[in-house]
């Protein structure tokens, strides 16, 4: 399944059920879960997308940055 990933909103649900189980998690993480084949920067960028959508919450700074869905979302 994970190399059939071709677009944003497949990616972004890939991201928000991994949140579902194991949050709160760290972007590598994350990562790691949902598949390495996966640019790093395309799973940041659609990490960025939901933090803006208000669907995730982002906690701390830098390396000791952390994500969790927010309560509009669950």
């Amino acid at each position: 399944m994970r190399d059939e990933i071709k677009t944003v909103d497949q990616l972004e649900h890939l991201i928000l059920e991994d949140l579902k189980i194991y949050a709160p998690s760290s972007k590598s993480d994350i990562h790691l879960r949902i598949g390495v084949e996966i640019h790093e920067k395309k799973v940041k960028r659609s990490i960025d997308k939901l933090v803006d959508e208000e669907k995730i919450i982002k906690t701390g700074q830098k390396r000791g940055t952390k994500y969790e869905l927010s309560d509009k979302y669950q």
